[in-house]
């Protein structure tokens, strides 16, 4: 055998390196996408972060990285052994690697207009090491005789395009909303992936499920349903009895949020002793719900606060109050924002009421057959009281733009990026601009739900210089005020020379 060239020597480990780089990058963004952290860098607005929380970072609930991940590494692997590098086996990782960068590369330039850097750094380092390792194997002496159900260069002809396309399609199909893991049930604000606030009400309210107590299943993947609930309500009590039951004949698993309502100030002190219950011991909130669900003491705060302090102790409780007093608050203002929403004819809140997206159950007198179904989809469930249908919410991602030093009397082109957070397609209406700016694009159709389209504008300052301002106003179908974007534009005044 001739001696290995003084490159192919170290084209194989400048690949394993580069993969080795990528592996670790994808598997750091997985980790802080199931974590629910931002990327360093990837704030809202940013690219990262219009990618990194679409639907297209997601494969059947998972980050997408992480598949990446596990291709990666199987390639690093893959890459000791003798021959299948060279082989059908080796073309078809390094052919995966190459289809699925550009698969995400196409969906983040022509589907979201936004770019991921740290998406881009993974994929490029796992492309060129694939690519190198690769080179390394094929200058080497190996007869590919044998390697595969066909042999030779036809094998790797035949299976190395196939499993790629296989991969990067099943990639494709679980990125879809309809094989999203909570299902296409749910409003498409909250399918984008599980790690994002879930919607209710057709996006008209978001919440972090992490920090709720609920019933049912503990898994992030379950179906999530939530219920506006007081406690010093019997028709609440009741509910809370029936649901495990209900839920329990259901398939898949479902999860229902218990949103803190109250309708007094002695049923804030419940919510809030419940809340902090369940911040300490998740086990023992379960326990202490029962007990006030099922009428084994008396119901007033100064009961339940007592009931707490046997369950968990006064050093736990008082920790737990104390470190999620804010998270507790925001919890229990956001389900007064429910609860005024959610009022009958007389301006009263309707409770119990169970939400699923923009369904809505009113169920005081509900039994376990109606809960199911209305859980199951077989039951449409009411509208909300007021009779609104799905509607389509309009949100600027950047409200606030600069675009500092420009070029005095050159035009100057760039976009503003709106989502529809509803649950009915967005319409966008005309668009009122000051003068100096003008509209050079706009979305050719209504936005899906859940969706993020671009508009594009063009800004010119005078040949003098110096800084303006300029308000853009959104006309749309969304409820409302039209919304405004105020646009800070500027360019260094320039001295004559000599002066």
């Amino acid at each position: 055998m001739m001696p290995m060239p003084l490159s192919c020597k170290y084209t194989a480990p400048a690949g394993r390196v580069l993969l080795a780089i990528a592996a670790g990058l994808a598997l750091y963004m997985a980790a802080l996408a199931l974590s629910r952290a931002i990327l360093p860098g990837g704030e809202p607005g940013t690219g990262c972060h219009e990618v990194m929380h679409s639907r297209w970072a997601f494969v059947f609930g998972l980050p997408v990285s992480f598949p990446g991940f596990v291709l990666y590494s199987l390639t690093l692997l893959g890459s000791w052994r003798a021959r299948t590098p060279a082989g059908w086996l080796g073309g078809a990782a390094v052919a995966t690697v190459l289809a699925g960068a550009a698969w995400f590369t196409a969906i983040q330039v022509f589907v979201l207009q936004s770019v991921c850097l740290w998406c881009g750094i993974a994929q490029g380092c796992a492309v060129a090491g694939a690519l190198l390792l690769w080179s390394s194997r094929k200058k080497q002496p190996d007869p590919d005789e044998g390697d595969g159900p066909l042999p030779g260069e036809r094998g790797r002809r035949f299976y190395a395009p196939g499993v790629a396309l296989a991969g990067v399609g099943l990639m494709a199909l679980g990125s879809l909303p309809g094989f999203a893991v909570s299902g296409d049930r749910l409003p498409a604000a909250s399918a984008e992936a599980p790690v994002l606030p879930l919607a209710i009400l057709g996006g008209k309210f978001q919440l972090d499920t992490d920090g709720y107590s609920f019933l049912g299943s503990a898994a992030k993947t379950a179906r999530t349903a939530v219920l506006l609930n007081d406690y010093t309500s019997e028709a609440c009590r009741k509910s809370c009895r029936l649901l495990p039951q209900a839920i329990k004949s259901l398939a898949p698993d479902v999860r229902i949020i218990l949103l803190p309502a109250a309708r007094s100030p002695e049923a804030e002190k419940i919510q809030r002793t419940l809340a902090a219950v369940y911040q300490s011991q998740p086990g023992a909130w379960q326990t202490l719900s029962t007990m006030i669900t099922s009428g084994r003491i008396i119901l007033s705060a100064d009961e339940v606060e007592r009931a707490a302090l046997d369950v968990t102790g006064a050093q736990p409780l008082e920790q737990a109050a104390r470190a999620h007093a804010g998270e507790i608050d925001q919890q229990i203002r956001l389900a007064a924002a429910v609860m005024q929403e959610m009022t009958g004819d007389d301006g009263a809140p309707v409770l119990p009421q169970l939400i699923l997206g923009s369904r809505v159950l009113a169920c005081a007198d509900c039994d376990e057959t109606k809960l199911s179904a209305f859980l199951r989809d077989d039951a449409p469930g009411l509208s909300p009281p007021d009779g609104k249908a799905l509607r389509p919410f309009l949100t600027i991602l950047e409200p606030d733009v600069q675009l500092p030093d420009l070029t005095p009397g050159q035009p100057h082109v760039f976009q503003i990026k709106v989502r529809n957070s509803g649950g009915a397609p967005l319409k966008l209406g005309w668009l009122a601009m000051e003068q100096g700016c003008e509209v050079t694009a706009l979305p050719p159709a209504p936005i899906p739900p859940g969706e993020i389209a671009a508009i594009g504008l063009r800004i010119t300052l005078s040949a003098e210089g110096g800084e303006i301002t300029r308000t853009l106003k959104i006309n749309s179908d969304s409820p409302g005020a039209p919304a405004l974007v105020t646009l800070h534009a500027g360019a260094g005044l320039r001295l004559p020379i000599g002066s």
